[in-house]
């Protein structure tokens, strides 16, 4: 999938802006435009961001390329 705007950390799957140059999840600076699925964390206290090990509030890739 490819949205305009908008790119994937390849460490952290984190979703961010295609201007940003350094990941403000895990500061990794490697990323990709090929992506698919969305993952909306709005609490990491969930089940699903303390099972996938996310730390930080946000959009996040479900599988990249």
């Amino acid at each position: 999938m490819r949205r305009k705007g908008v790119k994937v950390c390849r460490k952290c799957k984190a979703i961010v802006d295609k201007k940003v140059n350094k990941c403000p999840v895990c500061g990794s600076e490697t990323f990709t435009t090929r992506w698919e699925g969305i993952l909306i964390i709005i609490s990491t206290d969930s089940y699903i961001a303390k099972y996938l090990g996310i730390n930080m509030e946000g959009d996040y890739a479900v599988k990249i390329f």
